[in-house]
């Protein structure tokens, strides 16, 4: 929102984005969103789906199994 703020204020996509520290390219897919969906095409998606994690939840298990009671850091686990 405040990079959309800032644009309807006067400052131009170069400026917004060295201010929120995004890129312009970034800046630009935002405002394309606001001005075709408004609101709505700016609010950050709940439940998107995120990147596959590194270590599967039957690792995590294993690695959380190794260590319980054992005072141990994950830096000292090897599964």
């Amino acid at each position: 929102m405040l990079a959309i703020l800032l644009l309807y204020n006067g400052k131009n996509i170069y400026e917004v984005s060295e201010i929120i520290r995004k890129s312009e390219r970034t800046v630009k897919e935002w405002l394309k969103r606001w001005k075709k969906e408004g609101y709505e095409g700016i609010v950050p998606e709940t439940g998107k789906k995120s990147r596959k994690p590194r270590i599967s939840s039957e690792e995590w298990d294993k690695i959380l199994k190794e260590i319980e009671g054992k005072a141990m850091t994950l830096k000292e686990v090897t599964v």
